[in-house]
């Protein structure tokens, strides 16, 4: 049950990475960003409800950074620079869908 429970958080990471690589070819404007920084957020609170175990198998993601993000763009929003979130998105999304994709597909084998 409990991986049933990480499949679907993987799944919305999944989702929200989507939405983000959608935006990112979209005019770059306040309201783009502000989209961004949603599914950044919703990214990093599944990341937080992940299992341990899960983690810990695949410790190769930084999930405490993600975490830590999502908790600068809650808490810290008035000192975000959307630069580094740009930067972020261009260096690190697409290589966090591609291992996210296959943890997927190996929890559903």
């Amino acid at each position: 049950m409990k991986i049933d429970k990480d499949i679907l958080r993987l799944e919305h990471i999944m989702s929200a990475i989507e939405s983000i690589l959608e935006r990112k070819s979209e005019e770059r404007d306040r309201i783009v960003e502000r989209a961004i920084m949603y599914d950044l957020i919703v990214i990093g609170e599944a990341v937080r409800n992940l299992s341990e175990n899960i983690k810990a198998k695949y410790n190769q993601i930084p999930w405490s950074d993600i975490i830590s993000l999502r908790n600068r763009l809650t808490h810290e929003y008035f000192q975000i620079d959307i630069d580094v979130i740009w930067k972020t998105i261009d260096d690190d999304i697409p290589r966090l869908k591609e291992t996210i994709q296959n943890i997927v597909d190996e929890l559903k084998k």
